[in-house]
């Protein structure tokens, strides 16, 4: 699944025939953000791609708006939309507090993903190239200490069709590679995607 926040600058433009992506959608004026999640991104010139990035459960969203919130020009078309000046409110007493609105205008429901029990090799190779730790690979079996673990380690990386989770050489090897077992959860996640 991937997450992205998207920014429509005339929602004239859809209609209930032809409607926007489904998500949630913040509006001003014309203009629209929605917190959209799906399998693909919309392929549509009337919609701007703000943000995206693979659904990994718990923070995903946090990273979307973190990257909105770092790059100037996704931060005007965002804010032209989202208001983020504060604003003063009055109680029912007379008393005047300022409020500055989230930045989060909406997401959608985040929960931890479970770990795969087992991965492709094919997809394990793919998310340490994508993480650039592929080539270190090498040089993390042959720091395993023990011989047995060592030549096990090499075993299974050359002619395992999948990797366990749960495998105490793999355990070894991301020791080597300066993973804790957070990281490697992560990494068998991730790589469940390619």
């Amino acid at each position: 699944m991937i997450d992205a926040i998207l920014y429509i600058a005339a929602t004239a433009a859809f209609s209930d025939d032809d409607p926007m992506p489904q998500g949630a959608v913040k509006t001003n004026d014309d203009k629209s953000l929605i917190y959209y999640r799906g399998k693909m991104l919309p392929d549509d010139e009337r919609i701007t791609v703000l943000v995206s990035g693979t659904y990994t459960g718990t923070g995903t969203a946090e990273r979307l708006f973190n990257a909105i919130e770092n790059d100037s020009e996704k931060m005007a078309l965002y804010t032209s939309v989202h208001d983020l000046t504060p604003r003063t409110v009055v109680d029912e007493e007379g008393n005047e507090t300022t409020i500055a609105p989230p930045f989060a205008f909406g997401m959608l429901a985040e929960s931890k993903l479970a770990v795969p029990k087992t991965i492709t090799a094919r997809q394990t190779r793919l998310v340490l190239a994508k993480h650039e730790l592929l080539s270190e690979v090498e040089r993390a079996i042959g720091a395993i200490e023990d011989p047995e673990q060592r030549q096990i380690a090499g075993i299974e990386w050359g002619y395992a069709g999948y990797f366990e989770r749960s495998a105490p050489w793999l355990t070894h090897m991301a020791e080597q590679l300066g993973m804790g077992d957070a990281d490697v959860d992560t990494m068998f996640i991730q790589g469940s995607t390619l």
